[in-house]
This record gives C-alpha cells, sequence and structure tokens, in this order.
C-alpha cells in the first residue's frame, strides 16, 4: 500500500481492505478526534491547545537536551516543525479503481489534498510537485516497483524527498528488515525487471508498444493525433512502412532482434491493422475481422449469434409488415 501525500505518501500492496481501514483511522484521527491537537508546539507558535507542552524555551530553537531539555519533544509526543496553517486537520483522499474518495466518502474531483493513500495504481506516472515524501507500509513485492514508488516523491530539484518503509510480520518484512540495503542502495542487478524474452505474448506486449511510443517520438503532432487520437489504422501502418530502416534498427536496439525477427512481429500487426479496416459483411462468413475475433463465450460461437441476430431482425421486419 502506498500513502502519498503533500508531505507524505502511502501505498498498500493493491488492497482495498487496507486502504479502506487506514484511511477511516486516520479520518477518525485527523477530522473526529483531533488527535494532532496533543502534539501542537503551544511555546512556539503561541497557542493553548496542548495541555502537556511544558513551556521551556524553543520559539526560534528546537527543544535541546543541553540547552533548553524538553521531555516531551524527546518522547516524540511535540510536533516542533508545526505552524499556525497545521492547526488545521488534514485533507485526506483515498484513490482505488481510478476513483478518488474524501473522508466522507464522496468522490472528489479537486487537486486539493494533504495525504493521498492509494493502492499501486499511482506507482508510475504519477508526478505530482507536491508530493515531497512516500511511505510504502509492508514489504514491497519488488526492488524496481519499490523504486518506482519512492520516486514519485521529490520530483522538484530543490526538494528532499523522505522515503518511509513501514513493515509488517511476515517473513518477507523480516527479510527486508534484515537486508533493508536491498531498499536504501539496491545494486544495478536487484533492478532488472524479470521478463522472459522468449514469451511471445509478453513480446506482443512489449513491440506493440513500442511500435506507438516509435510513433510519438519522430512523427509530427499531425501524426500522433491520426495514429493515438483518431486511431486511423492505415495512416499508423503508412508511418512505419515509409520509416521501415530507421523502426528496424530502433526495434534492434530495443529488443537485440534481428531484422528477420521484428519483421515477422511487423507482420503480425500489420495484417490486425488491415483487418480493422475492412468492412464487417454479415454474409461473408470469411472475413478476416471475424476470424481473427471469434471466440466462444456462453456455449455460442460468433456465428451463433450473428444467426441469432439476424433471425431477430427477420421476426421485426415481419412485425412492421404486420402492422402497416
Amino acid at each position: 500500500m502506498t500513502i502519498i501525500s503533500r508531505l507524505n505518501w502511502i501505498q498498500p500492496r493493491k488492497s482495498y481492505d487496507i486502504i479502506k481501514r487506514l484511511g477511516d483511522n486516520l479520518c477518525n484521527a485527523e477530522r473526529t478526534r483531533t488527535l494532532y491537537r496533543f502534539r501542537i508546539p503551544d511555546q512556539k507558535i503561541g497557542t493553548h491547545e496542548n495541555s502537556v507542552c511544558p513551556h521551556v524555551a524553543c520559539k526560534s530553537l528546537p527543544p535541546n537536551p543541553y540547552i533548553n531539555k524538553c521531555q516531551v519533544y524527546e518522547d516524540g509526543e511535540c510536533w516542533w516543525t508545526m505552524n499556525d496553517r497545521d492547526l488545521d486537520p488534514m485533507s485526506i483522499h483515498l484513490h482505488k479503481s481510478k476513483t478518488s474518495l474524501d473522508c466522507s466518502g464522496g468522490p472528489v474531483q479537486d487537486d486539493l489534498w494533504d495525504m493521498m493513500i492509494t493502492t499501486s495504481a499511482l506507482e508510475v506516472g504519477f508526478d505530482h510537485p507536491a508530493v515531497i515524501g512516500t511511505f510504502q507500509y509492508m514489504s514491497p513485492m519488488n526492488i524496481p516497483g519499490f523504486v518506482q514508488r519512492i520516486g514519485r516523491g521529490g520530483r522538484s530539484p530543490s526538494d528532499m524527498p523522505v522515503a518511509v518503509v513501514v513493515l509488517g510480520s511476515r517473513p518477507l518484512d523480516s527479510f527486508y528488515f534484515h537486508h533493508h540495503t536491498l531498499l536504501t542502495n539496491p545494486s544495478e542487478d536487484k533492478l532488472i525487471i524479470p521478463i522472459d524474452p522468449e514469451n511471445r505474448h509478453i513480446m506482443a506486449m512489449h513491440f506493440t508498444s513500442f511500435l506507438y511510443d516509435f510513433i510519438s517520438t519522430y512523427g509530427t503532432v499531425q501524426d500522433v493525433d491520426a495514429c493515438y487520437k483518431y486511431l486511423n489504422t492505415q495512416e499508423t501502418k503508412k508511418f512505419i512502412t515509409e520509416r521501415m530502416n530507421q523502426f528496424i534498427q530502433a526495434a534492434n536496439e530495443s529488443f537485440g532482434l534481428s531484422e528477420k525477427e521484428i519483421r515477422e512481429h511487423l507482420d503480425i500487426v500489420v495484417r490486425y491493422l488491415d483487418s480493422c479496416s475492412e468492412k464487417l459483411e454479415p454474409n461473408r462468413s470469411d472475413s478476416s475481422f471475424i476470424g481473427n475475433t471469434r471466440f466462444i463465450r456462453d456455449g455460442k460461437t460468433v456465428d451463433e449469434i450473428i444467426r441469432y441476430l439476424s433471425q431477430a431482425v427477420a421476426r421485426i421486419e415481419i412485425e412492421v409488415s404486420h402492422d402497416a
């Protein structure tokens, strides 16, 4: 799980239950019970909210055991860094399933939050300039993913990001507790993503994504709009065909494939792009598009579904003719 916040962000590991319970507890502590008031540095900011504040001289300097000793501060029960603006409860958002909720459980559309609790949904591509710290709850699934998560914080060159890992009691948590340098200073071999290059399904997905990355890198705004925004499959095919040598070179550098292998993968993509441009004619059972999408669902094949729809249309036509 991950919590993200302007100051910190916690990420749970894809557990909606953990997010819900943690979010409810934090919302209750912040907005209902206002527990943060028990750690307000009264002496520093001139308030009278904290009944346990000993009011030692700490307005200009944090409590120090040799100059202005404060046992409350040393016990961690005084947040000396708090300012006047911190006297209001935090705005907490819970993000899951592409939806952000506030403490009341209602959907939110704004970006005015102090802390966001989320699953790994925001692990990649979430670049919010206000996020300084991240909190990882429980051990990460893998080290590359963990690096991605803590990379969400401190995006500005002037930031000093903070990353905190809260471990549990599972064997994997114990492992990372005793081998914490795997997280704080991983070697290059630990950052390699374990992907089997011989897996044709993975290669198909990566190759297709690479093809569109190639278009966005070397194409004009008009090219990108045609291929991405308007899904013009013929323009996509034309763009790659006209830059075939450049594409082969780029694919070779990225995947280490031979020209023959690249052309074989590209032929599969091109055949699919061509099939998307075919007109769908009910009477053409040999349509390659129908062939590419043939499936069985609930015991019915595509042919049976087409036959059922044709019979339904015929019944409607008969009923209309009788009414006329």
